[in-house]
Formats: C-alpha cells, structure tokens, sequence
C-alpha cells in the first residue's frame, strides 16, 4: 500500500465524522429509507444561539480555558527545563509523578481533590474549577516542553549570559523564541483539555460553575442528533479557531527576528 492511498484513507477517516456532523447541523430528520432528508431545520442553531444564558457560557468557558491553558504551560516551563537539563535524583520517579493526572482514573483523582478543595473553601467556585482543571494540562505540557528544552539544549542561553544578557531580556530574546514550538503546542492541548472537561468540572463545580462541555455532553447523549451535531460543530470552530490564533501568534517571534 503505497503513501497516497494512506494518505486518502486517513483523511476519509478524519472528514467523513466531520462532513456527517456538518449534514446533520441542518437536518431535522433523515429516515432511514429515504435517499434524502424529510426536513431542513435550523432549530438547534436558534436554540443554542438566541439563549444569552448558553452565549455566556460558552464564553466564560472559552476564558476559562484559556486562563487555565496559560497557567498550565507557565507552571510546566520551569518543570520541563529540570527534567531537561539536570541530572535530578529519581528522576524517573519525578516524571511518574508528573503524569499521576493522566495514570490515575479521573474519578479517583476526582474525589480525593474534591474532599480537599471542601476544606479549602473553593469546590462550587471558579477558581476550585480553574485549579482541577490544571491537573490533567500538567503531563501534556511537560510531553510538549521536555523535547523542545532538550532538543534546544543550553549553548544558547549560555552564550546569552557570557554576552551580558540577564533575568527578562534572556528569557524574552532567547529561551521564549528557541522553547516556542513546544509552548504553543502545550497551550493549544491545555485548552483542549480544559474546554471538554466535564466530569472534573461537574464534581469540582458542583452545578454552580458551567462549562460550555456541562452542557453539550448531557445533548450528546440524548438522540436528538440535530442537535448534538450542531452543539459539537460550535466546539470544534471555537477550537479551530483558538488553534489558528495560537500557532499565528508564533510567527511574531521566529527565532530568526532576533539573530
């Protein structure tokens, strides 16, 4: 099987789901027996869109997200550099833990910090769900850093500091332009993490805090799928649109506009 026919089955499998979601965005009804649909429709679109309630949480998820993917990756950069760079006791054990969020069955992980974020006073609150919601970022940035950092290695920013360049000037001229592959990819996967959070955000949350995912999963299983679809096409442009502003933003700082 050569590369072309490959590549042909890989996007049928990546654009067929798509084109589906896409023909039932605007289909009431489609009868098994029928060649074409009974009914064009567009009452999901009307619902999730003429609802103020369902804009603002749509919106207030997408800041949210975005909030927690920019806390993840500027809490993982220092984590990923040692791992990197140092030749740490128990290493090995470090990164194992590092991944704990990921290894662990959400509902274990769940429940424990539940019981905790009680204590502290911040479960049903914004803040409780930013903080849950970091968790599972964590490993997927430190898997986006740790090969950059490594790859990169030191040269660079020790020629930097034999030259004078010290503190935020080093960090902005050089570790930022060498480590921002890795940083928009850790970004971009942080998001995507936290904006289809559900279970985590329905615990930790407790009904209070509303996700745009707290309210498209409960569609998702129902069997309008009118409705799921339509719900599902608005989270895959928001993050398409999220994905093109990060990997755009890149391009203001290539490594090259400050040899």
């Amino acid at each position: 099987m050569n590369k072309k026919i490959i590549r042909i089955l890989v996007s049928i499998f990546i654009f067929l789901p798509i084109f589906y979601m896409l023909v039932w965005a605007f289909i009431e009804r489609w009868p098994f027996e029928s060649v074409f649909p009974e009914k064009i429709s567009f009452r999901a679109w009307k619902s999730l869109l003429s609802n103020p309630l369902n804009i603002k949480i749509l919106f207030s998820s997408l800041a949210m997200s975005l909030l927690v993917a920019f806390l993840a990756v500027f809490l993982s950069y220092p984590a990923s550099k040692a791992l990197a760079f140092y030749d740490l006791k128990f290493k090995n054990l470090i990164r194992v833990l590092l991944f704990v969020p990921i290894i662990l069955p959400v509902t274990s992980l769940a429940i424990g910090l539940h019981l905790n974020f009680l204590r502290l006073g911040i479960a049903n609150k914004f803040w409780g769900v930013v903080l849950v919601h970091i968790f599972p970022c964590i490993p997927y940035c430190i898997m986006s850093l740790e090969p950059v950092f490594s790859s990169v290695g030191q040269e660079y920013e020790n020629q930097a500091t034999l030259l004078g360049a010290k503190g935020i000037k080093k960090f902005l001229y050089v570790n930022l332009p060498l480590a921002l592959p890795g940083i928009k990819t850790a970004f971009f996967m942080s998001f995507i993490v936290s904006f289809s959070q559900y279970f985590l955000t329905f615990l930790i949350g407790g009904g209070l805090v509303r996700t745009y995912a707290t309210i498209m999963f409960p569609i998702l299983s129902n069997k309008d799928r009118h409705e799921a679809a339509v719900f599902s096409l608005v989270f895959l442009i928001v993050c398409l649109i999220v994905e093109k502003i990060t990997f755009s933003f890149g391009k203001k700082f290539d490594v090259e506009d400050y040899a």
